[in-house]
């Protein structure tokens, strides 16, 4: 195991055990008793509704590989999300599981350039569908009034809304931009070479060049087939909306039902907002205190702690544990 993976499972251990912390040490056992009580059945809709959002992730990538190997199986897709997941939760801003991706699909017979063309694109679209929720949870939250004027919190959904808004824009510069993106390459290319990783040599140059071209065909694609286009944002949409809705059930299996499931992709999208620029693994601390200060407008005392922690643990570390369970099953290529 690498240094910076130790490093990341410590951060991981000491957030969690910091947000236990806080979240029971106020009234434990009455939070332990509302998780044992909570109803069974709509905690496997919770989790099935997770899955849903895994699912359509899958979808999206298996639409978008097809472009370049149409014999990749859907079911090679879905199996990459789930170990994904694991990828996703263990490093800073998400950040292994795109590294990840290039490498399976690379092992499922794509190109080098047309698994990492695979996995930018969809991140992409996700991406989109990130800001366009989050767009309807502003908006939704102006004209409604929903949350409470909290200026700590209205500074943490701007800032995040930015990070997520500028993300976009700044894939699409690299992706759409041939200019920028030689100058990048040639950039990297020529640091690699000072600190003695790559040779200097005429052929790696020839090669840069051609992979440059083989990632503008790939990434023009996208905007080239509008359908396909529409059609692949729509999918990220509806996964992010099943993953939006995941807390609905939460919070019916603990017999509370006064949030609908608008309020409950609204609150999603701003709790999401905030995770996103929170440089721990999993976005741990921000993810839970923006869940306790947006949902606490609908839910109080130990209830809302409960619900808090069981959401998490289905969306989070259960998912995790499969995805590495999923993953160590997976014979050595």
């Amino acid at each position: 195991m690498k240094t910076k993976d130790i490093i990341n499972y410590l951060i991981l251990i000491i957030i969690t055990g910091l947000v236990l912390y806080f979240s029971l040490k106020d009234d434990c056992f009455t939070i332990i008793n509302n998780i044992l009580n909570m109803n069974v059945l709509y905690l496997i809709l919770a989790f099935i509704f997770y899955l849903l959002f895994l699912f359509c992730k899958s979808v999206g990538t298996w639409i978008i590989a097809k472009t370049f190997n149409k014999n990749y199986k859907l079911k090679s897709s879905f199996r990459m999300a789930i170990e994904t997941t694991f990828f996703h939760a263990i490093t800073p801003f998400a950040t292994g599981g795109q590294p990840y991706e290039i490498y399976r699909l690379n092992k499922d017979k794509l190109s080098g350039m047309d698994s990492a063309n695979v996995s930018i694109q969809n991140f992409i679209l996700y991406q989109l569908a990130l800001v366009a929720l989050g767009i309807f949870a502003i908006a939704y939250n102006h004209f409604t009034g929903l949350f409470a004027d909290n200026e700590v919190l209205k500074k943490l959904v701007i800032v995040g809304f930015l990070v997520n808004f500028l993300v976009i824009v700044g894939l699409f510069i690299l992706t759409y931009t041939k200019a920028l993106k030689k100058y990048i390459i040639k950039f990297l290319v020529g640091l690699l070479q000072k600190i003695k990783i790559m040779k200097k040599h005429n052929e790696s140059d020839i090669r840069m060049h051609k992979y440059l071209i083989e990632f503008d065909k790939g990434a023009k694609l996208l905007l080239q087939n509008k359908r396909k286009f529409i059609l692949l944002f729509l999918v990220q949409l509806l996964g992010l909306i099943f993953y939006y809705i995941t807390p609905l059930f939460v919070i019916l299996a603990a017999n509370i039902n006064n949030v609908n499931a608008i309020e409950s992709i609204v609150v999603s999208a701003y709790i999401m907002i905030i995770g996103a620029f929170v440089p721990i693994p999993g976005g741990t601390g921000g993810i839970e205190y923006g869940f306790i200060a947006f949902y606490g407008n609908f839910i109080k005392g130990g209830s809302l702690n409960a619900i808090m922690l069981v959401w998490r643990f289905l969306t989070y570390y259960l998912s995790m544990i499969i995805g590495m369970t999923v993953l160590s099953f997976r014979k050595k290529d």
